[in-house]
């Protein structure tokens, strides 16, 4: 015999679900949350958590005859407490059901409090219906002179009414639950992805480690540090790979070296107006290099394509400037566009170095440069710090929270040879 409905309350089941799911996502190693579709994990945990409500067939049940001897209390002269067995039937039904078995021994919120005994359970699996087996006895006396051709499903109804009402309760608080589920695993997995995205952000990005030269001329040192800090151990993970950075402080010394050497430039553009854009990025990546010193993989500052400066370190580009003779506006958003196409990392600072050896009217070219920078549609912001030079921000490309940072420079190389 096996009570049903009786073993604890479905609102203490339904908690210890809950916060089974919470210490599960909690303990997923970073590697884990960090490298597999969030909402892949949602379906994962929302699948293997939602309960499936019970269903029963009560349509679908078998019955079975048998004599057998019914115990009853009291009787004609005797006390109530006194019982006898007499010939008598019994019917057993088997119930054919679906759902949750665990939710079978728990009390809905909604009960009777009286006890739902059955004579056994044959749990569902997930190929075969489960079984509750539930008898009802009868005496001959009782069963004389009922005869309706829907008698045992007619007893079955009567004595199987309170049973199936507890059963359409567990299964409304069932469906609270598995509502309750979508916020219980999101929250938990944005918690969890939070928590290590912060941590990463703190101790994965590292500082690129170039040297100033202290004899390098016109120039403030600067200390540099790289900021070591301990990757935590995941057992059985990849690490997750570094994402460094150039410096504020190197970023703005890098730009100060380009003023320096285009307005040197300009006072003897005699020497320079005649140079294409590779020998005068050349003569750029010469004198940064006399300002810093070279690393172990190579010279700090080098050369990654027909134009550019960089400077690479673990095998990706951290810094890289254009240099660029000024070809009409159009020519200047594709050189925006070519730059952000070498960037590696989130995090990179950038510089376009114009020259103009064609116009008359250096005035009106730094003008078009400007109105160019302010239509080119990825310019979220446009600072003009001199009459030559712009600090901007773009988004790197559309719908992106990646922001490049890029120095926007001009030099004068005309010389009017009529003169």
């Amino acid at each position: 015999m096996v009570d049903l409905f009786a073993k604890e309350d479905l609102s203490v089941f339904f908690d210890n679900i809950k916060n089974s799911i919470r210490d599960e996502i909690n303990s997923l190693s970073d590697e884990k949350i960090l490298n597999t579709d969030i909402e892949e994990l949602y379906s994962y945990y929302f699948a293997l958590n939602e309960l499936k409500p019970l269903r029963l067939f009560l349509d679908n049940y078998t019955p079975v005859f048998s004599e057998t001897k019914v115990q009853r209390y009291g009787g004609y002269r005797s006390s109530e407490n006194q019982s006898f067995f007499y010939d008598g039937y019994q019917i057993k039904y088997e119930i054919p059901f679906d759902g949750d078995n665990r939710l079978l021994y728990r009390t809905p919120s909604s009960r009777f409090f009286l006890r739902f005994p059955v004579d056994h359970i044959n749990n569902s699996t997930d190929s075969e219906y489960g079984k509750i087996i539930f008898s009802i006895n009868w005496t001959k006396q009782e069963i004389d002179g009922i005869a309706a051709p829907d008698f045992e499903k007619k007893q079955l109804e009567q004595g199987f009414i309170n049973y199936k009402t507890m059963v359409d309760n567990i299964n409304n608080d069932v469906s609270s639950f598995n509502t309750s589920l979508h916020g219980i695993i999101k929250n938990a997995l944005d918690n969890r992805k939070k928590k290590v995205e912060d941590f990463i952000s703190l101790s994965e990005k590292l500082c690129i480690p170039i040297n100033i030269n202290p004899n390098a001329p016109n120039t403030k040192p600067i200390l540099l540090k790289k900021a070591i800090i301990k990757k935590p151990e995941l057992p059985n993970t990849k690490p997750q790979e570094k994402e460094y950075y150039l410096s504020n402080e190197n970023y703005e010394n890098i730009k100060r070296i380009i003023n320096m050497v285009g307005f040197s430039m300009e006072k003897t553009a005699k020497t320079f107006y005649k140079l294409d854009e590779e020998e005068i990025r050349d003569f750029f990546i010469a004198v940064f290099n006399t300002h810093y010193q070279c690393m172990t993989t190579g010279e700090t500052f080098s050369k990654a394509g027909k134009t550019d400066i960089h400077i690479q370190f673990d095998n990706k580009a951290a810094y890289i400037a254009e240099c660029k003779i000024w070809r009409g506006e159009k020519y200047l958003q594709e050189a925006i566009e070519q730059l952000f196409s070498y960037t590696t990392w989130r995090d990179i600072k950038t510089s376009i170095i114009i020259f103009n050896t064609e116009n008359k009217d250096f005035n009106k070219l730094l003008t078009k440069i400007n109105d160019s920078i302010n239509k080119y549609e990825l310019c979220k912001k446009n600072i003009q710090k001199t009459q030559n030079e712009w600090l901007c921000e773009f988004n790197k490309e559309k719908d992106t929270s990646i922001i490049m940072n890029v120095q926007i420079i001009a030099f004068d190389f005309f010389l009017n040879k009529d003169v």
